[in-house]
């Protein structure tokens, strides 16, 4: 028999996957034949994978470097320093300064990182 907590992170696994594939999904179909920036930054970013997002950044993971206040495609346009204030990943938050994220940025909704209006 599985353990509850076991279970309970299978899904959680399983629930960040199916994110991950709807959102690349969604930005190859918005952005069509013009240059791919993958969302998995804004993700890995949200969750807290620090490797990951290095990764992004510097090119170490074999995909195009990104830059640090790259937006989301579309709607609300966040950086990845959004994604991590909002899910209070604070080791993310100071990579991400580190690698020069505009602190003062601001989303579609005019909302800052550390406050939501």
């Amino acid at each position: 028999m599985d353990d509850p907590k076991d279970i309970k992170q299978r899904q959680q696994e399983k629930k960040e996957e199916e994110l991950n594939r709807l959102a690349r999904a969604i930005t190859i179909q918005k952005l069509g034949d013009h240059s791919f920036v993958p969302t998995d930054l804004w993700v890995a970013a949200y969750y807290g994978r620090l490797d990951e997002v290095k990764g992004y950044l510097d090119g170490s993971n074999n995909s195009s470097i990104i830059a640090v206040d790259t937006r989301q495609h579309g709607y609300p346009q966040q950086t990845a320093l959004h994604c991590a204030a909002a899910s209070g990943e604070v080791a993310m938050i100071e990579l991400l300064m580190n690698y020069g994220a505009d602190v003062h940025a601001l989303d579609a909704n005019d909302n800052s990182k550390w406050y939501n209006r």
